[in-house]
């Protein structure tokens, strides 16, 4: 009987936590349905509505064919790396990242907008995809270093011939671009 009031603390202790965890749900990310409509809203946009000067076709259909041909690509959502952890942020980009091995262990990351989450209302919420997908970013890394391009998607044309590149090579063709900016 001593430990009675000790046994009830702990049960009251449970059961608040878990009225918590109820009436406020831990965030999770999104659905597969919404990383999936979010993949598919940047694989059918209009390249040229991505970036001036590009075709007039789908996303995907021109990235397949810019890179090397049978280059596997991977598509997954993200927050475009802007969620600081503070909890003082309203909300965060989604983007789309599409990511694909060039050979030589270079690896393009294409980042592309495709809307907002909010971060301030209780409880998930879908993203706001009320605009339409917009670049975000390009780059380039080997192995697991940032090579600090500035890459536009019209430079991607001239990524083929850097596979076979020396490191050396790859780093003065990034220097270059850098340069013309």
């Amino acid at each position: 009987m001593k430990n009675l009031p000790r046994l009830a603390l702990l049960v009251a202790g449970i059961v608040g936590a878990n009225l918590y965890l109820c009436a406020y749900p831990i965030q999770t990310g999104p659905s597969k349905a919404i990383d999936a409509e979010s993949i598919r809203r940047v694989q059918f946009a209009p390249a040229s509505e991505i970036e001036h000067g590009l075709p007039d076709m789908p996303f995907v259909d021109w990235l397949k064919s810019t890179v090397r041909p049978n280059t596997s690509i991977i598509w997954e959502t993200n927050d475009c790396g802007e969620q600081d952890g503070s909890g003082n942020q309203e909300s965060v980009p989604v983007c789309v990242d599409a990511e694909a091995m060039l050979g030589n262990e270079l690896r393009l990351s294409i980042w592309i907008a495709v809307g907002s989450q909010n971060l301030r209302e209780p409880g998930w919420r879908p993203p706001d995809f009320s605009t339409k997908p917009e670049l975000f970013l390009v780059a380039l890394s080997e192995g697991e270093h940032q090579l600090g391009c500035q890459l536009r998607l019209a430079d991607l044309p001239g990524l083929r011939k850097l596979s076979s590149m020396s490191h050396e090579k790859v780093v003065q063709w990034c220097s270059g671009r850098l340069e013309q900016r």
